[in-house]
């Protein structure tokens, strides 16, 4: 008997959230709505909002009656700007960073009828070949990216049995 880990019977999809989405939340932020009634009106989680608000907010200070207060504020440009630049940061973007090589070596093992490869062991044996190579690593890097960059490849071909 088989049992499943997912207890949740229906489909997630997630998606990132856009400029417009930043924009929106600190829009309905600057008239003081509650980070619920914010995701209500988004149709998103409560808390990818709370995240949201939490990584943009910037520390500011301004003066009332001669005192210094301190108070959180939220900026969509500069949040957007944090993640762009992380995106581009992304280590499973950077495919070509990889050696011309290695995906040649690739292609030409993973066509191969027989193959005594998975992706996953040719990788770790190419590597172990050819040290000062770049490399993909991960599971995800190896079948999105590479199947992206060497559409070629039928999906039953790629696909060890």
């Amino acid at each position: 008997m088989n049992i499943s880990t997912n207890y949740s019977n229906t489909n997630q999809s997630y998606k990132h959230l856009s400029e417009a989405d930043r924009g929106e939340i600190e829009a309905y932020l600057s008239v003081e709505l509650k980070p619920a009634e914010i995701a209500r009106r988004l149709g998103r989680n409560r808390s990818t909002i709370t995240r949201e608000i939490n990584r943009g907010s910037v520390k500011q200070v301004k003066q009332v009656n001669r005192q210094k207060v301190y108070y959180q504020h939220y900026y969509t440009d500069a949040t957007h700007n944090r993640y762009r630049l992380a995106r581009e940061a992304s280590y499973y973007l950077k495919l070509d960073w990889v050696s011309d090589d290695f995906l040649r070596e690739f292609t030409e093992v993973m066509r191969v009828k027989l193959r005594i490869h998975s992706v996953d062991t040719f990788v770790h044996t190419y590597r172990l070949k050819h040290v000062d190579a770049v490399v993909p690593s991960t599971k995800y890097y190896n079948e999105k990216r590479i199947q992206q960059k060497l559409d070629y490849l039928s999906p039953i071909e790629y696909r060890r049995r």
